[in-house]
């Protein structure tokens, strides 16, 4: 049960107890601020220990992409790398698939129609960053469109007829000589 307190006697209490309680309070504050202190040095000192590790697996990643020699085998996988990370975009796929090779210092590309060729433009610019990384040197890529022709489709009578006088020209005779007509 609490006992009341008579006015003036709070007073008393305060003069008396008061000075204790402070320097409990300034020695517990100074203990927490050099706790304080030490974790974070620990904090600041385990920062720097990853910032090291960090620019030192940069330097090795680094000695590591400059030990690949541009030639035509480090260039094929390199191309299969960078295939890989289009696979879900079958036609750039299928662009670079296409004849590469290397000459000169420089990447020569065959690609077989216009539609190839727009598409490898798109994506030329991401290649290009790409075998920079690898080979830690600038590389130029040539592109080339070999255009086949395509021969004439055979469908009519006409055409076939005229397709095999042309292979043998006695035909034309023998059709003359019998007064045939391929059109009927």
């Amino acid at each position: 049960i609490a006992k009341p307190i008579k006015s003036g006697e709070h007073v008393n209490w305060y003069n008396e107890n008061l000075p204790g309680k402070i320097q409990k309070l300034e020695k517990f504050k100074d203990q927490k601020q050099e706790e304080l202190k030490k974790k974070y040095n620990a904090i600041v000192h385990q920062i720097n220990l990853q910032c090291e590790r960090f620019e030192n697996s940069d330097d090795e990643n680094n000695e590591s992409q400059n030990s690949y020699e541009l030639n035509e085998n480090n260039l094929k996988d390199a191309i299969q790398d960078f295939r890989e990370s289009v696979k879900n975009k079958k036609s750039e796929e299928a662009v670079l698939k296409r004849k590469i090779s290397l000459e000169n210092g420089a990447i020569s590309l065959s690609l077989e129609n216009q539609l190839e060729l727009s598409i490898f433009e798109d994506l030329k610019n991401k290649l290009h960053g790409f075998l920079k990384k690898k080979f830690n040197k600038n590389i130029e890529i040539i592109t080339s469109v070999n255009i086949k022709k395509k021969e004439k489709t055979i469908y009519t009578n006409k055409d076939k007829f005229e397709y095999l006088s042309k292979q043998n020209s006695n035909l034309e005779e023998l059709k003359n000589k019998l007064g045939l007509d391929y059109e009927y």
